[in-house]
């Protein structure tokens, strides 16, 4: 509790003691709790003092500036960090994170560069945390949302080569998007082809569907199905239209996909 530590160190101070570890203590707890007023002043009083916060600490400051977006401060800690132990690294959770907020603030050129300056990861862990895939995918929709396709690229072979995360559906979808922001419906669908011949995903099927039964695109619609077919199997496909084509208000059309059985799409739209 941050009120029990800190009568614990007015005590101490009144008295003349330093409770050192005290201090190291609340300034966790301040970053973990991301009180970020109470955490800055704190470091630094702690500074001024002359005390030497640890590295466990440092890195819980970088956390807590990061969630509050001070990108300036925790680009200031990264480098204190870095003038007394030249060989250390951000972990992949904080460089992406540390890239997310740099896209954001300094712009997505800057986020290319950051992730760039990073070696590939080593580490080969299955799990992925939610709150890590979620930064990726924020990361890439920023991204996408720029219109920009070579540099989502970019950020995205960055993070998926240097190990930072494993490719998923979720994590795909900024990669049709940003066609769809540029109203490049072309694109999306052979963007849409390559996640499908290169990963077996299917992102954004969808919203794709939905987009080209609108615009009665009979071509796209049975290129985009037949797609979803190699992935998914024909059952799981033809219900997917059936339902697009509902969503739509073609009830007509989609009876018609249950009646006939098969994915000729050609007749669907007369």
């Amino acid at each position: 509790d941050e009120n029990i530590l800190e009568k614990i160190i007015n005590k101490a101070e009144a008295s003349g003691e330093s409770k050192n570890g005290t201090k190291r203590q609340l300034l966790n707890l301040y970053c973990k709790n991301n009180n970020f007023e109470k955490a800055s002043a704190f470091k630094d009083k702690l500074t001024a003092e002359g005390f030497s916060i640890p590295p466990g600490s440092m890195f819980l400051l970088i956390d807590m500036y990061l969630n509050h977006n001070k990108l300036a401060e925790a680009k200031q800690i990264f480098h204190e960090i870095k003038t007394t132990n030249p060989e250390f690294t951000l972990d992949k959770f904080k460089v992406i994170k540390m890239a997310e907020v740099i896209a954001k603030t300094d712009g997505v050129e800057d986020a290319i560069d950051f992730l760039s300056s990073f070696k590939r990861f080593d580490d080969n862990t299955e799990f992925t945390s939610f709150q890590h895939a979620n930064i990726c995918w924020k990361l890439l929709n920023t991204v996408a949302e720029t219109g920009n396709v070579e540099n989502l690229q970019k950020i995205f072979d960055l993070i998926i080569n240097n190990n930072i995360i494993s490719v998923s559906n979720i994590l795909l979808g900024p990669l049709i998007k940003v066609h769809l922001v540029n109203n490049n419906i072309k694109g999306a669908l052979e963007k849409f082809e390559w996640c499908c011949k290169t990963y077996r995903c299917t992102p954004w099927k969808n919203e794709l569907a939905l987009k080209f039964i609108q615009a009665e695109d009979a071509i796209s619609l049975q290129v985009l199905t037949d797609l979803s077919t190699t992935v998914h199997g024909e059952v799981n496909s033809l219900y997917d239209l059936m339902f697009a084509f509902i969503e739509c208000g073609r009830v007509k059309q989609a009876r018609k996909i249950l009646e006939v059985g098969n994915i000729l799409i050609f007749n669907f739209f007369n």
